[in-house]
């Protein structure tokens, strides 16, 4: 029989007299209260299996809810067997090869330099990040930048990874300098490609990535499929406007491509931009008589039914990892900031134990980054909706150094999942 123990993703929140019990792996959750919690508590730390914990009660009904409890928050990964290993499994790895790129968006989360400085590392030091990427096994590697394209030995470092690992290549770029000399390479190289496009025509997409973009990129997507080269995605930030949204999944259609609409971020030059940007996206939709709103609407996100809550997930540091431009390596390529390295894979001799054994008592950038996750900063830290507030922490950090967006988000957001989750 099972002798249970709390998982490691567990997230507990607390209002009045109830708690919540929730798994980041399962993202599910299940509201007892807080003298079942306590109750709950004293047994595990009693070290009894299933059986012996139900004897702990005179009344048969008690045993009968105790029995289905157990049960119930096994179920959801709520609670471990004791004996359970913690094992990270890495199935998608980032590899940012420069931070360099040929365009200057307005909405750059990485606030990418321009083509006149230089890359950190040279060609072996990519070499030698590659020996220990393949080392985690994973199922995917992501090609990023910056714009990974702009680098002159991209296709040598390409056909090294290619001689080391036999899993699915992508690669994240804006397309602009796919060409009819590097066409072959990308056939030969990549399993995907990604491009970042941000517009549904010329006025939407030059908001963010600058004049005669959207049509080049246009004219990039045809080439590519010219060629015989069909798995291609098209990632956007758009107005917000129901309409627009609509425009973006019928561009997709019609040129064959997959869509990808992403929230606005406001890290890097997005940060700096985005009171301007909302200037002239919602000049943008005045201009086409279309209904202006907030650059994010946080509560049209938030379900009405609370069997449509989950908590926030995030494979940070257990199925995915992100490698910068300089070998240190972060939770995903969303979070890549000091505060969360976890190490310079260049300085790191056995990265499959490395990866494996880290804790939050002996890495700093991994406590932060769990701090970050489980919402333990002093705004977040005793609010009784923070396990369900972030689908991803980099939202969270994006935010919390600046107050007026967070106190706006927190405001909307906070009473509808109070009302939902609580009510």
């Amino acid at each position: 029989m099972n002798v249970y123990k709390f998982s490691d993703d567990l997230r507990v929140v607390h209002n009045e007299k109830l708690v919540i019990l929730a798994s980041e792996e399962s993202r599910a959750w299940i509201k007892i209260s807080d003298e079942c919690f306590d109750i709950l508590n004293k047994v595990l730390e009693m070290n009894l299996n299933h059986s012996e914990i139900l004897e702990c009660f005179e009344l048969e009904s008690d045993k009968v809810y105790f029995d289905n409890l157990l049960k119930n928050l096994y179920e959801i990964n709520v609670l471990k067997n004791k004996d359970d290993e913690n094992s990270r499994k890495i199935e998608s790895l980032y590899l940012i090869l420069t931070d360099r790129c040929n365009l200057a968006c307005t909405h750059c989360c990485a606030n990418a330099p321009d083509l006149t400085a230089e890359d950190e590392l040279d060609t072996e030091a990519m070499y030698e990040i590659i020996d220990k990427m393949v080392q985690l096994n994973p199922s995917s590697i992501t090609i990023s930048g910056g714009e990974p394209l702009v680098r002159p030995d991209i296709w040598i470092i390409m056909e090294y990874l290619k001689s080391k690992f036999d899993g699915k290549i992508d690669i994240m770029t804006n397309g602009l300098l796919i060409n009819e000399d590097n066409i072959n390479n990308i056939k030969k190289y990549f399993n995907s490609v990604s491009i970042s496009i941000d517009g549904v025509d010329e006025e939407s997409c030059k908001i963010i990535r600058g004049n005669n973009v959207f049509k080049n990129v246009i004219k990039k997507v045809e080439f590519l499929k010219a060629n015989n080269f069909n798995k291609i995605s098209l990632s956007a930030v758009l107005p917000n406007n129901e309409n627009v949204r609509r425009e973006f999944e019928k561009l997709n259609k019609n040129l064959g491509t997959k869509s990808a609409i992403r929230h606005f971020s406001h890290q890097g030059r997005a940060g700096e931009n985005h009171k301007k940007i909302a200037e002239h996206m919602n000049k943008y939709l005045r201009d086409r008589n279309m209904e202006e709103k907030n650059i994010i609407d946080w509560k049209a996100y938030i379900s009405t039914d609370k069997r449509d809550i989950r908590t926030g997930a995030c494979g940070g540091c257990e199925s995915t990892l992100s490698i910068g431009s300089d070998g240190e390596i972060y939770p995903c390529n969303l979070l890549m900031d000091s505060n969360y390295s976890i190490g310079n894979i260049l300085e790191i001799n056995d990265i499959v134990s490395y990866i494996n054994n880290m804790k939050i008592d002996s890495n700093k950038g991994y406590k932060a980054f769990i701090d970050l996750k489980q919402c333990n900063n002093n705004k977040c830290i005793d609010c009784s909706v923070k396990s369900f507030c972030w689908s991803c922490p980099a939202e969270c950090d994006d935010f919390l150094g600046k107050e007026d967006i967070f106190e706006d988000r927190c405001d909307q957001v906070k009473s509808k999942l109070m009302s939902v989750v609580w009510g």
